[in-house]
C-alpha cells in the first residue's frame, strides 16, 4: 500500500513544492455568457445559451466575446455542465449552481467520472478563491486557489493542474482515438478554493459513464482527511494548496484499498466544538 503524500505523478515539484500542470496542457479563457438569449450583431441567429456555443464548437468557428473566445471545435461535441449531468457519474458531494451554471465539487476528492469516445478531452473550469485566516502578528495571506487531477482508464492520477480563472479551458487528455474514462477530482480542500464544471468538449463523442456499484465510505475529519501538507517538500508553516493532495490522504488510500468509492468532509483546522478563547482563528463543527 502507497504511504500518504507519494504521488505517482514522474514530475517533479516546482516553486514551494507545488506540481506544474502538464506541459501540453493548453489553457483558453471565455467569460461567462449572460442567461437568457444572445443578442449580436445579425452575423448569428437568436438562439438560447446552450444552442448558440453547441453552435460554435460543432462548426468549428470563434464565438469573439470581450476581446476572448471559446475553443473552436471540429466535428466534435461540446455540451454545458448542465446538459452532460446525467451522463456524468458524480463523486462525493456536489451542487450545480443555477446562477453560475456550474457543477461545484469543491471537498477533497469530490469529482466526476466522464466517458467519451475520441482522442481529445477538454474542460471549462471556474475557480473561486479562497482566504485563509490570518494569525497574529502575521500580514493578511494571499487567496488559495483549487487543484485538480485526472486519472485517465482507471491509470495514475496525473495533469496535476492549479486553477485561479474565473472561465478557463484546460485539455484534459490527449492520446490515443478511442473510448475512454476520465475521473476528474479536486485535490485541495474546500476551505482553499472552489472549483466548478462549466463544460466539456471532445472531438468524438459522449456517453454516459458507468454507475457505480461500491459500497461508498464517507468521512469526516481535519487536515489529516484532506492530505494537509502531505506533498510539502519540508515541514512549513505556511500553507500552499499544491502541496495538499487529498488522492493520496490517508482517507482515500484506505478506500482504494478496500474496494470502495469515498466521499470527504473535511477542513484543516476545523475543532468538534468551538473553543471560547482560540488561539488563532478558527471555527467548530455546527451540532
Amino acid at each position: 500500500m502507497p504511504k500518504p503524500g507519494n504521488s505517482a505523478l514522474p514530475c517533479k515539484p516546482a516553486l514551494r513544492g507545488a506540481h506544474p500542470p502538464l506541459a501540453d496542457a493548453r489553457r483558453f479563457s471565455a467569460p461567462l455568457l449572460p442567461p437568457g438569449r444572445f443578442g449580436g450583431n445579425g452575423l448569428l441567429p437568436q438562439k438560447p445559451v446552450a444552442d448558440l456555443l453547441r453552435f460554435c464548437y460543432n462548426m468549428g468557428r470563434e464565438l469573439i466575446i470581450g476581446g476572448r473566445r471559446t475553443p473552436p471545435g471540429k466535428d466534435g461535441t461540446a455540451m454545458l455542465a448542465k446538459e452532460i449531468l446525467d451522463k456524468l457519474q458524480l463523486h462525493g458531494r456536489t451542487i450545480f449552481d443555477e446562477n453560475k451554471q456550474a457543477l461545484f465539487f469543491n471537498w477533497t476528492c469530490a469529482g466526476f467520472t466522464l466517458r467519451f469516445t475520441g482522442s481529445v478531452l477538454k474542460a471549462r473550469f471556474t475557480a473561486l478563491g479562497d482566504k485563509g485566516p490570518a494569525f497574529p502578528g502575521m500580514p493578511e495571506p494571499a487567496p488559495d486557489y483549487p487543484w485538480f487531477g485526472v486519472v485517465a482508464d482507471g491509470g495514475e492520477l496525473t495533469c496535476r493542474t492549479e486553477c485561479r480563472e474565473e472561465d478557463a479551458w484546460f485539455t484534459l487528455f490527449s492520446g490515443e482515438r478511442g473510448q475512454h474514462d476520465l475521473r476528474v477530482v479536486k485535490l485541495s480542500e474546500n476551505a482553499r478554493g472552489k472549483l466548478g464544471l462549466l463544460a466539456l468538449e471532445t472531438d468524438g463523442e459522449f456517453l454516459p459513464a458507468p454507475k457505480n456499484t461500491r459500497p461508498v465510505i464517507e468521512v469526516v475529519g481535519d487536515s489529516i482527511t484532506c492530505g494537509f501538507g502531505n506533498e510539502a517538500p519540508a515541514s512549513s508553516f505556511e500553507f500552499h494548496t499544491g502541496e495538499e493532495n487529498g488522492w493520496m490522504s490517508y482517507a482515500a488510500l484506505a478506500a482504494r484499498e478496500l474496494g470502495c468509492e469515498w466521499s470527504l468532509v473535511c477542513e484543516s483546522g476545523i475543532a468538534a466544538g468551538q473553543a471560547e478563547k482560540p488561539l488563532f482563528p478558527h471555527h467548530g463543527m455546527e451540532v
